[in-house]
């Protein structure tokens, strides 16, 4: 199997390269503050699945972001990864100082999930050879 070449940004991705970083930088920015809110402020849902369900989507988005963002850097997968475990952790971490807020093993390994698939779909579709 072939190693990944460096991806040759299409040329309207070069173009708007300050508003994909802003707009990452802004997503990642609102993720946190949304996992911090306090939980009795968070609607319940009802169904215990759409919790993580929901922590997967928003991962799997900021993966697409995250690649967006650093689109011509070399590593952008490795970037992609990183950027989500740690997020994901450390909003999972921080909850644990937050009020009405428990961390969650199970929305943890949601958001690296989401995160995950994130990766393998960038690298499905963008490491074409």
């Amino acid at each position: 199997m072939s190693r990944p070449s460096q991806i040759e940004p299409e040329p309207v991705l070069l173009r708007y390269r300050k508003s994909l970083l802003s707009s990452w930088a802004l997503y990642s920015a609102a993720l946190t503050a949304s996992m911090m809110v306090p939980g009795d402020s968070v609607p319940d849902l009802g169904f215990l699945g759409w919790d993580k369900l929901a922590h997967l989507v928003v991962f799997l988005v900021l993966a697409f972001l995250t690649a967006a963002a650093f689109l011509t850097r070399e590593h952008v997968l490795a970037i992609v990864l990183s950027w989500g475990a740690f997020l994901g952790c450390a909003t999972e971490f921080a909850q644990a100082v937050a009020p009405g807020r428990v961390p969650s093993v199970g929305d943890a390994a949601a958001n690296l999930v989401g995160t995950a698939i994130g990766a393998l779909l960038i690298k499905r579709y963008l490491f074409r050879n």
